[in-house]
């Protein structure tokens, strides 16, 4: 490099050299300017203001020494600059706003966020039908920059945390506080009204089956359709503690225990509520891993999923465990057609609504051989 040679070592002494050949450009302690009288941000705001919107990779190619750490530090120090997301970032002298659009959002989101925080994904619809005007002279075609252009209007009288907006200071505004929040007031739902009402209001999750526990314990599933609150179920850690030592039991003398087959609750102890298999499953969730569980694949809300398995089974999925357990009952002759072979794994509640699993539905682990007798392959 063209200092290697020389004995500049850093970036002082670079500095120091630069002032004394005469260097045409502002030199500070941090940085060098094109102009005297401008900072690094002044000079980052005109770089925002000639762009309009511009994306990271733009910012470092025009400030090549900056790092994200650099070009955070100077988002926070120009209220006129900010992120849409994904990297890109706007500067506010390419809104179009009047004093109507502060008035009416402004009413707006005060009522909206009443009860429950609000998040983008949720506005971004409402806004496109409430606020027609303001959303086509700003350009606004999504959520995220939506979000954006909000925080600068309102950023000093509301709470911001991508993708939500609340009135109320030292709010959790993860997803899971949220659904609870707008849960307040019930004791039940059904999971079909939780689905819709996260659907309503923008909330994403992975999958029912995942929502259905990410609210757990305040509201645990007490059977095909409903949710309770916790307090309500008579449930408590002496009741989780017999329920698992149940399924360990069953699990110690056959290996495995499929939550499907647990329709007998005579000997479970009294609680509140009526027993059933999903309340078995729900209460099994709150034990944390005290037992092994391999779950069965399903898009099926109706669906029950869990079984509990012994250390012989600790590192198997589901297709690994199940071709263990009819590599076993093969040999023992518990079925000898296709045919058998479903009725068996759903008499053990190993699968969903007797439907065979993709990967036995053809010849890579049972076949039929040309005498019409099934095979296994080895």
């Amino acid at each position: 490099t063209v200092l290697s040679s020389s004995q500049i070592t850093n970036r002082f002494i670079l500095q120091g050299a630069l002032k004394f050949y005469g260097c045409k450009y502002k030199l500070t302690r941090d940085y060098i300017t094109k102009e005297k009288g401008k900072s690094l941000t002044d000079e980052f705001e005109d770089f925002a203001k000639g762009c309009g919107e511009f994306h990271k990779s733009d910012f470092f190619v025009a400030f090549p020494s900056m790092t994200d750490a650099n070009l955070g530090m100077l988002i926070g120090r120009c209220p006129n600059v900010f992120s849409i997301d994904n990297g890109y970032y706007m500067h506010s002298s390419v809104l179009r706003l009047i004093d109507k659009d502060y008035d009416e959002i402004r009413k707006y989101l005060d009522n909206v966020c009443s009860d429950c925080p609000a998040n983008s994904r949720y506005l971004f619809e409402e806004f496109s039908y409430k606020f027609i005007d303001f959303m086509t002279r700003n350009e606004i075609t999504n959520h995220t920059k939506l979000f954006g252009i909000l925080y600068y209007m309102f950023g000093n009288e509301f709470i911001f945390s991508r993708p939500y907006i609340t009135k109320e200071e030292n709010t959790s505004l993860t997803n899971r506080d949220v659904i609870l929040r707008c849960l307040d007031g019930f004791d039940t739902i059904t999971i079909e009204d939780t689905i819709a009402m996260c659907q309503e209001r923008g909330i994403r999750y992975m999958s029912s089956g995942y929502l259905t526990r990410q609210i757990s314990p305040n509201f645990i599933r007490i059977n095909e359709t409903t949710l309770m609150r916790y307090e309500l179920t008579g449930v408590n850690d002496d009741v989780i503690l017999e329920v698992a030592n149940y399924i360990a039991n069953r699990v110690e003398a056959n290996k495995y225990c499929s939550v499907a087959t647990i329709k007998d609750f005579l000997w479970f102890p009294t609680i509140s509520i009526e027993w059933t298999s999903y309340l078995v499953e729900s209460i099994m969730y709150l034990s944390g891993d005290m037992i092994r569980r391999i779950g069965i694949p399903t898009s099926n809300l109706s669906n029950l999923t869990s079984i509990y398995v012994s250390e012989e089974y600790m590192e198997d999925d589901y297709a690994t465990f199940i071709i263990k357990i009819l590599d076993s009952a093969f040999e023992k002759g518990f079925f000898t057609t296709k045919v058998e072979l479903r009725e068996f794994l759903s008499e053990k509640g190993l699968i969903n609504n007797n439907s065979l699993p993709n990967f036995l539905e053809g010849t890579e682990y049972y076949y039929i051989d040309e005498a019409g007798i099934l095979r296994r392959r080895r």
